[in-house]
């Protein structure tokens, strides 16, 4: 089961407060980067991501999480959390397939140097 955090937040600058507040992610970027993933395409999130935001406000689509090593599903998010934005503290052990439109963002890991 993965960890769903509704988001309260509407500005990106909030949703990284509200990320370092409500998940591990306390070395996090500053910014999120956004994304429209490709329906029905296995979509893995860059490296150093540490929470994925699924935005299901519009409710015009989900996002399935498998299990990359032996493609078991393991959680969605979708039109149960329809009408918000959805923190998921993120594992580089999944890959998500997405269903309809819908916006993802990504939270990194603070880059050193």
């Amino acid at each position: 089961m993965v960890t769903k955090i509704k988001a309260k937040s509407s500005t990106d600058d909030k949703l990284v407060e509200e990320c370092q507040n409500k998940t591990n992610c306390g070395d996090c970027e500053p910014t999120i980067a956004w994304t429209t993933p490709s329906k029905g395409k296995r979509t893995t999130p860059p490296q150093d991501t540490l929470v994925v935001i699924v935005d299901v406000r519009s409710n015009k689509g989900a996002i399935y999480i498998y299990e990359t090593e032996s493609g078991e599903y393991v959680d969605g998010i979708g039109t149960e959390q329809a009408g918000n934005r959805v923190m998921v503290p993120w594992d580089d052990g999944w890959y998500f397939s997405a269903a309809g439109s819908i916006d993802v963002g990504y939270v990194g890991r603070k880059k050193s140097g």
